[in-house]
């Protein structure tokens, strides 16, 4: 795996453009981590070297990205054409 990976690199550009709060990306890592590195909805492992290039995300459920309470967050892989449930009743893509 290399040393810093995609999601990690966008995390913290993120979090410095203050779309997410200042310890989002400890928490993403630890969403992840407790779902033992894969995909909470379909079980595919975080694999960003794979040809493929799944990636895990650490999704907000209800769209508020300073929302960081553990039930509004989901280990997902980040495949744009799958859409997620979101808190409104409505499937968007992630």
């Amino acid at each position: 795996m290399k040393d810093k990976q995609l999601s990690s690199i966008i995390e913290e550009k993120r979090t410095k453009e203050g779309d997410y709060p200042s310890y989002w990306p400890l928490m993403s890592k630890q969403v992840k981590a407790l779902a033992k590195w894969q995909c909470e909805r379909c079980g595919v492992p975080n694999n960003e070297d794979a040809p493929d290039g799944t990636m895990l995300t650490t999704h907000h459920l209800d769209g508020d990205k300073m929302n960081c309470e553990w039930w509004n967050l989901a280990a997902l892989c980040f495949t744009p054409n799958t859409p997620v449930l979101m808190a409104d009743g409505v499937r968007k893509p992630i």
